[in-house]
């Protein structure tokens, strides 16, 4: 996969902002998969979603579902773009652009998940404490 890589084209600006990059995409297969993989994760997590309790898992799960499917959508446009050759969609700085979106996305969701669920899951739980004991409506 690897023996023909260039790595000086991969920081070439010029290469990167070039508006035509031509039909011949290399990696069109993997990043088919990729993309793939990134939209079965997300209706995997809707489906789950469904049967979820917890509200706090059920948000988080919600965002991560929400990265997933935006960016296998885009990425699925891009690689029609890129077949296509349709000028300016098919630029190599459109799916720099994803990519990036994707990377840092993740790193806020993963930001979230390390220092802001514990706190939401301990006043989720200190809720349903309360809520457990609080006199109901009579039927």
């Amino acid at each position: 996969m690897f023996e023909n890589f260039n790595f000086a084209k991969l920081l070439d600006l010029k290469r990167i902002f070039e508006t035509t990059p031509g039909t011949f995409f290399k990696f069109y297969k993997e990043f088919a998969i990729f993309f793939g993989l990134l939209f079965v994760l997300g209706f995997s997590i809707r489906v789950y979603l469904i049967f979820e309790k917890n509200k706090v898992w059920k948000k988080l799960l919600n965002r991560i579902k929400t990265l997933v499917f935006t960016v296998s959508i885009l990425g699925f446009l891009y690689l029609f773009f890129r077949s296509e050759n349709i000028f300016l969609f098919s630029s190599r700085f459109i799916l720099v652009t994803i990519l990036l979106t994707f990377l840092v996305w993740a790193a806020v969701l993963a930001i979230v998940v390390y220092l802001k669920l514990p706190q939401e899951l301990k006043n989720y739980q200190k809720q349903l404490l309360i809520k457990k004991y609080l006199p109901r409506k009579k039927k």
